[in-house]
């Protein structure tokens, strides 16, 4: 059992136990600030986007036209906070619209994958990748009769699973992992930012803009 949920355990017993305490079963809580230190190396520690690492990713990607899967991937990311995983899985159609708002439908539905049963969600897509053309690009799928949302990523023939090692490979192609000048020099860069950072260094500096569109 790792560290990250010992510690939510000790959380949700912790809730137990004040309850306890509130309803006089109990004199106190016995693991009020209880919580497993995990100590990690330096260069274990995952590092963060810069807004210049950003500015490069996104000045780096490829045209959506000819590698639609290098160029979006990324982009979702940076804007929902969803895992690269969670992202290659995609069909087409967890691409809908709930209450007349684009969204992700996130699920481990057919073949698809969660890290745990709480990854299950619907996460809206970002306005953004709205105004870029994502809706316009999926439809076009949809029209072709496709099924995965990134039809050309490659997967074990035996279970329809994402091939990790070979989509990692085509990645870091992409955004020259470990050449000279990439701002992936190292795979300990969060893949997983999160929408909020990505967002506000989007607004201050200069990622996009208000006519939708993305990159500078």
């Amino acid at each position: 059992m790792s560290t990250t949920t010992i510690n939510k355990l000790l959380t949700l017993f912790g809730s137990i136990m004040l309850h306890c305490v509130k309803e006089g079963h109990i004199n106190s809580n016995p693991v009020e600030g209880l919580k497993i230190q995990r100590k990690k190396r330096a260069d274990e520690e995952r590092k963060v986007y810069t807004p210049d690492d950003i500015k490069k990713i996104v000045a780096n990607l490829p045209e959506p036209a000819s590698k639609p899967e290098r160029y979006w991937i990324p982009l979702i990311g940076m804007f929902s906070g969803m895992r690269m995983g969670e992202i290659c899985g995609l069909h087409i159609d967890d691409v809908k619209q709930v209450d007349g708002i684009w969204c992700f439908n996130v699920d481990d539905e057919d073949d698809k994958r969660l890290k745990n049963l709480s990854s299950k969600r619907v996460v809206p897509v970002h306005p953004y990748l709205i105004q870029g053309g994502f809706i316009s690009f999926v439809d076009k799928l949809r029209g072709k009769g496709f099924k995965r949302l990134w039809p050309d990523l490659y997967r074990r023939e035996s279970d329809g699973h994402l091939n990790r090692q070979k989509s990692q490979k085509l990645f870091d192609a992409a955004f020259g992992l470990n050449s000279s000048g990439s701002p992936l020099t190292s795979r300990r860069k969060a893949s997983r930012g999160g929408e909020s950072d990505f967002v506000r260094q989007h607004r201050t500096n200069g990622i996009g803009s208000s006519e939708g569109k993305i990159g500078t």
